[in-house]
């Protein structure tokens, strides 16, 4: 008996699951599959809108996807641009349950359901409850609207419900689902609107109890200088500093392409706040990002900063031989550094 005791628990052994499992699952809008629709699983859940995804990927034309990921817990969105007629509708949505705990060779499933964040679609949640309110304190066409569910201490991130642009006069509208929500308004003197926040900018948040029947009056949103205190910022090592990587960003193809910055990372993963940030490429696809100091660095490249990538979007990396990083010493000027980078679809 001994030995057939030793036999099973070698064989439970042998059958371990091991490597990477992964998460699979479909996106949806109005009840059916979204093609093309580009899926992101996040490592957590306060996103920093300059880090990229741990992982990303498209659905097939029935609206299914499958992400391979590192065994840990995570935080999974889709989104994707459906036309109707006279417009084109952005939809966004986060994935069901979440966050989503991925174990080593397991597959987890989780299901998306896309709405439209604009508040104005047909897509907006059934039951949806008008939220009007007025923002103060920058020019309205350079101001967006923010809805997060709850009370999150740093409402940042692609987490919202929804999202609007203030009329000529400051006014907004969203159409949210009866619940808590912190209202936020961001102007930043980059005119984007997306990115992470810099001194300079302006900040106002709100919080609002939304309740049927509606509408629900919020309080104004008076935009005031953010306070780096309190929101940091996108670290950018000062051109002063002596250690420092350089090399150029190419397609496929191997032609330089101009405009994208170059994010470092301390993280394998590519998640947390970047250690350093390059001014974009030149025409020739060159760049350098001066860093904080001697370590092992990643390098990511993405056409813009802020919010997951969009389809279109240019992005790449560069993680070293055997992907273990770029070992840069104290005062080094490292060099060759390529990253190739591809339009996200």
């Amino acid at each position: 008996m001994r030995w057939l005791l030793g036999l099973a628990l070698l064989l439970a052994a042998c059958t371990s699951p091991e490597g990477p499992g992964r998460v699979q699952g479909t996106v949806e809008w109005e009840g059916r599959g979204v093609p093309a629709a580009l899926v992101q699983a996040y490592a957590r859940p306060d996103l920093d809108p300059s880090v990229p995804p741990v992982a990303e990927g498209p659905t097939d034309e029935e609206g299914r996807f499958r992400l391979e990921l590192p065994p840990g817990t995570y935080w999974v969105w889709a989104r994707a641009t459906v036309d109707r007629p006279g417009r084109q509708v952005r939809l966004r949505g986060q994935a069901e349950p979440a966050p989503v705990s991925v174990a080593a060779g397991r597959t987890a499933t989780a299901h998306v359901a896309l709405s439209d964040p604009s508040g104005f679609g047909s897509s907006a949640p059934a039951g949806g409850v008008s939220v009007e309110g007025e923002v103060r304190g920058a020019p309205p066409a350079e101001v967006m609207v923010y809805a997060y569910p709850g009370r999150p201490e740093r409402p940042t991130g692609p987490g919202f419900a929804a999202a609007a642009t203030p009329d000529a006069e400051g006014r907004y509208r969203l159409v949210l689902a009866p619940g808590p929500y912190t209202l936020a308004a961001r102007w930043r003197q980059t005119g984007e609107s997306h990115g992470a926040l810099k001194p300079g900018d302006r900040v106002a948040e709100t919080a609002v109890e939304v309740k049927p029947p509606g509408p629900v009056a919020a309080p104004p949103l008076e935009l005031r200088p953010l306070d780096p205190a309190v929101w940091g910022q996108t670290l950018r090592a000062t051109p002063a500093a002596d250690t420092w990587a350089e090399g150029t960003v190419t397609d496929a193809a191997g032609r330089p392409v101009a405009g994208l910055h170059v994010l470092a990372f301390t993280d394998p993963r590519m998640v947390g706040k970047p250690a350093a940030l390059s001014a974009p490429t030149d025409p020739a696809g060159r760049f350098r990002v001066y860093l904080p100091g001697p370590g092992r660095y990643w390098f990511g490249a993405r056409s813009r900063l802020g919010g997951p990538a969009e389809p279109g979007e240019k992005v790449g990396a560069f993680r070293g031989e055997d992907s273990t990083g770029v070992e840069v010493a104290e005062g080094q000027h490292r060099q060759g550094i390529r990253i190739e980078v591809e339009e996200m679809w």
